[in-house]
């Protein structure tokens, strides 16, 4: 318990800083999929880190970065990249924290494995590895690494060096009674924290690290936790093979990356039945790469056994795979592909993630003011059968339980079979959108959450459930509209396709005027227009986001002046006012200029959700309209 204790916090310690290196910087003859294990649970790979962030020089991120604007933020980070460098310098004896500056340049390789624990009822041990190509900074990461090696043994490390095959392995071992943590400078505390790195239970160096680096409170409080919680892990190996850097949390990790290096071995990732998922439907050019083998991690850590996998239709279900790849064009930020396999057995949870597709265009009621879109095509009669089957095959006494809590009594004596006269009665899409029409005060700000159904009566029937005097209904083009006097603006709505939960009056007056009519709202609209050209034109889910029209209307609120960071809405105020006050806080800016030099880098991102014949597949585009102006 206590090794695999001590190698989670090895993937504390490795993970934030493989993703840092895999984000701000896509090849290889080799993958770095051949230096992982066959068994990865977990892999994070970049081909070529170089080009990756030559890739990330050309997003809108990266360009944000070098505005004027976001030099205050910039040299906070900088700030803090240099006080880190500067205390592991110190604690390493080097004599320049340049020399820490050092970064992988092609092949990177993150990853995952487990094995059985030693005892019937012990958790698996997690085995990390981190395999890296230098390049021309492999000499300085020799030096970083022996310094490394040369602290750990005089703070209370064991170590001990094997060869194989001319490529030395060093590993090093803390006994369960060293005093390594306390030479690390580590001291778990749980005060309060008014700023990063300050209070009496935390360590000093923390201090040192977040000196002159600006937070908020909620981020100060959270880091500090976060990494004064950290120690050193209770074992790890190093080895060089040519500038590869190879880390691993045992002795075995770094061996068996060594040999998969060798050669093309038929026992690493890349020649698993995960990667060759990826590269069938994702591509074989991705500049980012990842897989999450979450069954097998649900079997490796006995959360189910395979009986009950089977029950709950996981049987059948593979990795999450996924590729991406940073500014494959011009106006495209990313782009990203990810598949999760679905076997031919499709029951319980199997059953529904592979939805129905239809249109990927939002209907025309969708006004092209739009700034957020989400809509999936869920049926909701059949997953209450599906939840129903499932807790069926894994407890019959809790379904029939189930079963009968569905039947509501009535005020009139009667019972209304919730299933039968209600859930069945509904069906998808299940839409929401976010409207932002110019100028932006409570008229033109409008939510909608709508849901189509079968029957009208029977939505009509639910409806007169609700107290009478709490809605007051009126008639539009033959549609009900109910509103409340406690709530302006806000109402629910009713016509012979859809039901509307809640939303703005305005909005659900607008769903009467153009439900039906084609070639209107937002799918006429040039930028989603533009961004579904490039994705399915059917899915069961899309989301959509159009972060220009928020950072505007957040902008055009701020000047307005009506509303403000203490603003708390309350019964008889405009319902739109709440969505005002959310978008007042948008990204946390401090001012209007915050916001006016962050709308030129604003995205447009649209993601689709799509069964096919051997599984679910994800897409997602990010658009930069800014870079064509």
């Amino acid at each position: 318990m206590k090794r695999t204790a001590q190698v989670t916090k090895t993937v504390i310690v490795y993970l934030p800083a493989m993703t840092m290196l895999s984000l701000s910087l896509p090849a290889l003859a080799e993958s770095p999929a051949n230096w992982a294990p066959k068994d990865a649970l977990l892999y994070v790979g970049v081909p070529d880190c170089d080009a990756l962030w030559e890739s990330h020089k050309n997003t809108s991120s990266y360009r944000a970065s070098q505005d004027p604007a976001a030099k205050k933020s910039v040299d906070s980070f900088e700030r803090f990249k240099k006080n880190a460098l500067k205390l592991i310098a110190k604690k390493l004896g080097l004599e320049s924290s340049r020399t820490l500056e050092i970064y992988p340049h092609k092949g990177l390789a993150f990853f995952v494995s487990a094995a059985k624990g030693s005892g019937e009822d012990e958790p698996p041990d997690l085995h990390v590895g981190l395999a890296m190509d230098m390049g021309d900074d492999a000499e300085s990461a020799q030096l970083v690494v022996q310094k490394v090696i040369q602290t750990s043994s005089e703070n209370g490390g064991r170590k001990e060096t094997i060869e194989i095959r001319g490529t030395k392995i060093t590993t090093i071992k803390f006994d369960a009674d060293s005093e390594a943590d306390e030479a690390n400078g580590n001291q778990q505390g749980n005060s309060a924290v008014g700023h990063a790195g300050q209070g009496p239970d935390h360590p000093e160096w923390l201090e040192e690290l977040f000196d002159g680096v600006e937070l908020d409170d909620a981020m100060s409080f959270y880091a500090s936790e976060a990494l004064s919680g950290l120690s050193a892990p209770a074992e790890f190996a190093v080895a060089f093979k040519g500038t590869t850097l190879i880390v691993g949390s045992d002795t075995d990790t770094v061996k068996s990356t060594l040999k998969r290096m060798r050669a093309d071995d038929e026992n690493s990732l890349a020649a698993s039945k995960g990667m060759r998922s990826l590269r069938r439907n994702c591509g074989k050019d991705g500049q980012l790469q990842f897989l999450f083998d979450w069954p097998s991690m649900l079997e490796a850590t006995g959360a189910h056994d395979r009986d009950e996998r089977k029950a709950l239709g996981l049987a059948g279900i593979g990795p999450l795979v996924l590729s991406a790849k940073l500014a494959p064009e011009p106006g495209i930020d990313a782009r990203m592909q990810a598949f999760m396999a679905v076997g031919a057995e499709r029951i319980g949870i199997a059953k529904l993630l592979m939805m129905k597709n239809i249109k990927t265009a939002p209907p025309s009621f969708v006004s092209q003011d739009t700034a957020i879109y989400v809509s999936i095509n869920l049926d909701p009669g059949g997953i209450l059968r599906e939840i129903l089957d499932i807790t069926g095959r894994v407890d019959p006494e809790q379904a029939e339980e189930m079963r009968a809590s569905l039947k509501t009594p009535m005020p009139d004596g009667s019972v209304m079979d919730l299933q039968k006269n209600v859930i069945e009665q509904l069906k998808g899409p299940l839409s929401l959108a976010v409207s932002l029409a110019k100028p932006y005060d409570p008229d033109n700000v409008n939510l909608l959450l709508s849901l189509r159904h079968r029957s009208r009566d029977a939505m009509a029937k639910l409806l007169g459930l609700i107290p009478q005097g709490m809605l007051v209904p009126s008639e539009m083009m033959g549609s009900t509209v109910y509103t409340s006097l406690m709530m302006p603006g806000a109402a629910m709505g009713l016509t012979d396709q859809a039901i509307v939960p809640v939303a703005t009056k305005n909005a659900v007056e607008a769903l009467i005027r153009n439900e039906g009519k084609e070639g209107r709202g937002l799918a006429s609209d040039p930028e989603f227009k533009h961004l579904a050209k490039q994705l399915p034109a059917q899915c069961w889910g899309v989301a959509y986001t159009n972060s220009v029209k928020l950072y505007e209307a957040s902008q055009a609120i701020r000047k307005a002046g009506d509303i403000d960071a203490d603003y708390q809405w309350m019964p008889g105020m405009p319902f739109a006012n709440l969505i005002r006050a959310a978008l007042f806080n948008l990204d946390s800016a401090q001012n209007v200029d915050d916001l006016t030099a962050r709308r030129k880098y604003a995205q447009i991102i649209m993601m689709t959700v799509t069964t096919e014949a051997k599984g679910l597949k994800f897409e997602l585009v990010s658009a930069d309209p800014q870079s064509k102006n």
